[in-house]
Protein backbone atom coordinates (compact mmCIF):
# COMPACT_ATOMS: atom_id res chain seq x y z
CA UNK A 1 0.00 0.00 0.00
CA UNK A 2 1.56 3.56 -0.99
CA UNK A 3 0.11 7.10 0.41
CA UNK A 4 -0.98 9.44 -1.85
CA UNK A 5 0.23 12.94 0.19
CA UNK A 6 0.11 16.67 -0.19
CA UNK A 7 2.49 18.14 1.38
CA UNK A 8 2.71 16.49 4.75
CA UNK A 9 -1.24 15.36 4.18
CA UNK A 10 -2.38 11.68 3.63
CA UNK A 11 -4.60 12.56 1.17
CA UNK A 12 -5.44 8.85 -0.66
CA UNK A 13 -3.63 5.86 -0.75
CA UNK A 14 -3.33 3.14 -3.40
CA UNK A 15 -2.32 -0.81 -3.38
CA UNK A 16 -1.72 -3.12 -5.56
CA UNK A 17 -2.39 -7.13 -4.86
CA UNK A 18 -3.15 -10.46 -6.95
CA UNK A 19 -6.71 -10.41 -7.23
CA UNK A 20 -7.74 -14.40 -8.11
CA UNK A 21 -5.85 -17.58 -7.68
CA UNK A 22 -6.05 -17.60 -11.70
CA UNK A 23 -4.98 -14.25 -12.25
CA UNK A 24 -2.10 -13.88 -14.34
CA UNK A 25 1.57 -13.80 -12.78
CA UNK A 26 2.51 -10.70 -14.71
CA UNK A 27 -0.49 -8.49 -13.76
CA UNK A 28 -1.50 -6.78 -10.77
CA UNK A 29 -5.08 -4.98 -9.67
CA UNK A 30 -4.88 -1.69 -8.57
CA UNK A 31 -7.14 0.03 -5.93
CA UNK A 32 -7.40 3.64 -5.21
CA UNK A 33 -8.96 5.66 -2.79
CA UNK A 34 -8.61 9.44 -2.33
CA UNK A 35 -10.11 11.07 0.77
CA UNK A 36 -14.00 12.53 -0.04
CA UNK A 37 -12.52 16.06 0.56
CA UNK A 38 -9.63 15.97 -2.16
CA UNK A 39 -11.32 14.22 -4.43
CA UNK A 40 -11.17 16.30 -8.21
CA UNK A 41 -7.77 17.94 -7.58
CA UNK A 42 -5.78 15.82 -9.66
CA UNK A 43 -4.41 13.27 -7.01
CA UNK A 44 -5.95 10.00 -8.44
CA UNK A 45 -4.32 10.92 -11.45
CA UNK A 46 -1.13 11.49 -10.23
CA UNK A 47 -1.30 7.94 -8.10
CA UNK A 48 -2.15 5.40 -11.20
CA UNK A 49 0.12 7.29 -13.41
CA UNK A 50 2.69 6.77 -10.31
CA UNK A 51 1.64 2.94 -9.99
CA UNK A 52 2.23 2.13 -13.91
CA UNK A 53 5.65 3.56 -13.17
CA UNK A 54 6.16 1.00 -9.75
CA UNK A 55 4.33 -2.00 -11.69
CA UNK A 56 6.65 -1.90 -14.32
CA UNK A 57 9.61 -1.38 -12.21
CA UNK A 58 8.29 -5.08 -10.61
CA UNK A 59 8.38 -6.70 -13.83
CA UNK A 60 3.84 -6.73 -14.39
CA UNK A 61 2.83 -5.86 -17.93
CA UNK A 62 -0.58 -5.52 -16.95
CA UNK A 63 -3.06 -3.27 -14.86
CA UNK A 64 -5.80 -3.99 -13.90
CA UNK A 65 -8.86 -2.01 -11.87
CA UNK A 66 -11.99 -1.92 -11.64
CA UNK A 67 -15.03 1.22 -11.45
CA UNK A 68 -18.52 1.59 -10.45
CA UNK A 69 -20.56 1.86 -13.83
CA UNK A 70 -22.38 5.41 -11.84
CA UNK A 71 -19.10 6.53 -10.30
CA UNK A 72 -18.81 8.75 -13.46
CA UNK A 73 -15.39 10.43 -11.76
CA UNK A 74 -13.28 6.70 -11.89
CA UNK A 75 -14.66 6.18 -15.14
CA UNK A 76 -13.31 9.26 -16.84
CA UNK A 77 -10.18 8.63 -14.69
CA UNK A 78 -9.61 5.04 -16.32
CA UNK A 79 -10.25 6.67 -19.35
CA UNK A 80 -7.55 9.81 -19.19
CA UNK A 81 -5.09 7.20 -17.75
CA UNK A 82 -5.79 4.92 -20.70
CA UNK A 83 -7.43 1.95 -19.23
CA UNK A 84 -9.39 -0.10 -21.60
CA UNK A 85 -12.78 -1.37 -20.31
CA UNK A 86 -12.46 -5.24 -21.25
CA UNK A 87 -15.73 -6.48 -18.88
CA UNK A 88 -19.26 -4.44 -17.79
CA UNK A 89 -20.05 -6.93 -15.13
CA UNK A 90 -22.22 -7.32 -11.46
CA UNK A 91 -20.06 -7.13 -8.16
CA UNK A 92 -20.62 -9.13 -5.26
CA UNK A 93 -22.26 -6.31 -4.09
CA UNK A 94 -25.02 -6.55 -6.75
CA UNK A 95 -23.46 -3.35 -8.81
CA UNK A 96 -22.77 -2.99 -12.32
CA UNK A 97 -19.19 -2.46 -12.73
CA UNK A 98 -16.64 -1.95 -15.48
CA UNK A 99 -13.56 -3.81 -15.15
CA UNK A 100 -10.39 -2.50 -16.93
CA UNK A 101 -6.79 -3.50 -18.19
CA UNK A 102 -3.88 -1.30 -18.89
CA UNK A 103 -0.98 -2.87 -20.82
CA UNK A 104 2.08 -1.35 -20.04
Amino acid sequence: MFGILNGKILVGTFSFYQRDCDFPEDAVYLGIEIDAKNRCKGFATCAVLMSFDIAREKGYKKVFSRAAVNNIASVNLHKKCGFTIIEKTINTKGNEVYDYVYLL
